[in-house]
């Protein structure tokens, strides 16, 4: 079973094993485990999680102080609000090598005012076709299921940033997110907030961000129910029996991610300040706690040249009670281009990282931005 089949695989569990069906009334229900474990595979829209921009996923995902452009919209709104000039981003992650998972995102902002951004954002997770397979046709084929199947997920996000002050600027966003497959799905709303400052010491900036702040939602649709044929051994009635499948809510990934950049050389303000502007370096560090995992340790390090040539690499760290993971898991790298088109600023970025277990693939992502 390749990846696309088992992400598929563990979304429809989790919809459908997540209590028993309405009719079958056998047995009881195990009571909540009082044991502290991690809630993965058990909130919803988990494409949530999958990181957005290839600079920032280079460092691993310690981003909510050092993320600029549009691409700052998923990780720290209130760090967008740098931008200068009517803006697009385009990001797009092939997961796992050629397993189909792609995820794809895309926004747009507008500065006003001179200390205000208005910004808007699309990401969408999809499955791509996989074949769709019955008790009846294990291998696919079956004439009344239809030949594929896929799972798509979508979030559109309203975003919202202001300078306070020169150093201090905060930041608003409300989201609509939604996945599943055809004829079953669920709907959440959602809210992030984030603050970003600049310290004036040492060029240190420290960010914070709460994501995916929403309500909870129960999978709904005609795939969850079922009409099971009348039978005297089962149900002696004289109709086919109509069974629908009891659903519980499911919350969102709601993460708080605290961060901390420092620029160790590159600018008057940095640490090693007489080094000289052509070479730069920035050290990023965050710690991200999630509502169904543990928290993660994450470092990032990023170099440049002459603000035109970046080098990147990150590491995120995992708990014991993660999983039996190795250390290239959370392993991140890549690399930026920025130059003028237009008297607009336009950048391109790479990055490779290991989202899972060392047996799979490394993730691709690439990113374009113009305008800010």
């Amino acid at each position: 079973m390749n990846a696309r089949h088992s992400l598929v695989a563990l979304a429809t569990a989790t919809m459908v094993a997540a209590a028993p069906a309405a009719a079958q009334g056998l047995g009881t229900p195990l009571p909540p485990s009082t044991t502290a474990t991690n809630e993965v595979g058990l909130s919803g829209a988990t494409f949530l999680e999958i990181p957005v921009g290839a600079r920032e996923t280079a460092l691993g995902g310690a981003a909510a102080a050092s993320t600029s452009g549009l691409t700052a919209l998923y990780w720290n709104t209130a760090a967008s609000v740098d931008i200068q000039h009517i803006s697009g981003a385009v990001s797009k992650a092939t997961l796992f090598g050629s397993s189909g998972l792609t995820h794809t995102y895309a926004a747009i902002g507008f500065p006003f005012g001179g200390a205000n951004l208005a910004a808007l954002s699309f990401s969408y997770f999809t499955s791509g076709d996989i074949t769709r397979t019955t008790e009846s046709f294990p291998e696919g084929g079956d004439p009344s299921a239809g030949g594929t199947v896929r799972w798509d997920a979508y979030a559109v996000g309203a975003h919202y940033a202001r300078r306070l002050t020169d150093r201090l600027a905060v930041g608003v966003a409300g989201k609509y997110i939604t996945e599943g497959v055809q004829f079953a799905g669920a709907s959440w709303l959602a809210t992030d907030l984030s603050t970003h400052f600049r310290t004036g010491l040492f060029a240190t900036t420290i960010g914070a961000s709460v994501q995916n702040l929403g309500s909870n939602a129960r999978f709904k649709g005609s795939q969850l129910e079922r009409n099971i044929p009348s039978s005297g051994d089962v149900f002696p009635t004289t109709r086919d029996v109509q069974v629908v499948f009891r659903m519980q809510d499911v919350q969102l990934p709601t993460s708080v991610q605290f961060a901390i950049a420092t620029e160790v050389m590159g600018s008057e303000s940095a640490l090693l300040r007489g080094l000289g502007p052509d070479h730069g370096v920035t050290v990023n560090a965050a710690v991200t706690d999630g509502y169904d995992r543990a928290i993660q340790p994450i470092l990032g390090l990023e170099y440049r040249f002459r603000h035109v040539l970046f080098g990147r690499i990150g590491k995120r760290f995992y708990m014991p009670s993660d999983g039996p993971w190795s250390m290239r898991y959370g392993l991140a790298g890549g690399f930026g281009l920025a130059f003028p088109v237009f008297e607009r600023r336009f950048t391109f970025d790479y990055a490779s990282s290991y989202m899972s277990t060392s047996a799979l693939p490394a993730t691709q992502s690439f990113t374009i931005q113009f305008g800010y």
